[in-house]
């Protein structure tokens, strides 16, 4: 049992060094740096932070079995716990030696603010099966209702930055995003939630979003509603809502942004 700990203590150590040379890489960025380098990175981070949460979950089993041990009804089936244990550690080693791989192969060079150059079927790797992972990774954490509010909403804020194409945003978090946004009190909750649904075109939206602008109390939530609804102006019924909100929205900083929000699209739009 007490060699299980050392080996779960060295493994939180490899995640926290992963996670280190991430944040160290994040700090030499640049304005100049590539779009990809930086969801590249945030992949990378989710995979640190999914393999910790993994030692997490074996040092809670560990301790478990530590607490029953005196209540196990024979050696072997303590020994057979053990066993399960070990072999997932090892599971999850081979994932952090993969893991620190991948860092070193980015060739982050804290402090020069370069960003790694990809080429061929290097780059065609990283971008469709590491962001695969990352997507997948952070639309567990967004729908899996056990996980804290703080980490559901910094999961939607990565969602929100991956390319269309990824199908972040699928229907599984739209719908988990919903049904938080209706069961949340917390304006702030409520603002970050919608804002991580802006530029999506999901026709669920429009509702809800149509029923925040118009009966909700706080006038920053109803803002946040106003510009999520921008993505739906080519509906007549959006237009409609947002020109009547533009006029009778108890705040007058709304009205106005929304009236602005309304020129610019009449100016953008074809004749």
């Amino acid at each position: 049992m007490v060699r299980l700990v050392s080996v779960l203590s060295l493994l939180l150590s490899a995640c926290s060094v992963a996670y280190c040379v991430i944040v160290l890489a994040e700090s030499s960025s640049t304005a100049a740096t590539m779009p990809f380098e930086e969801v590249h990175k945030a992949e990378i981070e989710a995979k640190v932070q999914i393999l910790a949460s993994q030692v997490k979950s074996l040092e809670e089993k560990v301790s478990s079995v530590h607490a029953s041990r005196f209540e196990v009804d024979g050696q072997s089936q303590l020994e057979a716990t053990d066993d399960v244990i070990e072999a997932a550690i090892s599971s999850l080693t081979e994932e952090i030696a993969v893991l620190r791989e991948e860092i070193d192969a980015d060739q982050f060079q804290p402090g020069d603010g370069r960003a790694p150059e990809y080429s061929g079927k290097s780059r065609e790797v990283v971008e469709s099966q590491l962001s695969a992972d990352a997507v997948n990774a952070y639309q567990s954490v967004f729908i899996d209702v056990s996980s804290t509010i703080e980490d559901r909403l910094a999961a939607l804020r990565m969602l929100r930055r991956f390319p269309k194409e990824h199908q972040a945003r699928n229907e599984a978090v739209v719908s988990a995003a919903l049904d938080m946004l209706s069961s949340s009190s917390d304006s702030n909750v409520r603002d970050e939630i919608i804002d991580g649904l802006k530029d999506h075109d999901n026709e669920r939206l429009v509702e809800p979003l149509i029923n925040i602008l118009q009966d909700d109390e706080d006038q920053g939530t109803r803002r946040e509603a106003a510009q999520a609804l921008r993505s739906f102006l080519y509906r007549s019924d959006v237009v409609d809502v947002l020109s009547v909100a533009a006029n009778r929205d108890p705040s007058s900083r709304i009205r106005r942004h929304i009236a602005a929000m309304l020129e610019d699209w009449e100016e953008d739009s074809p004749d």
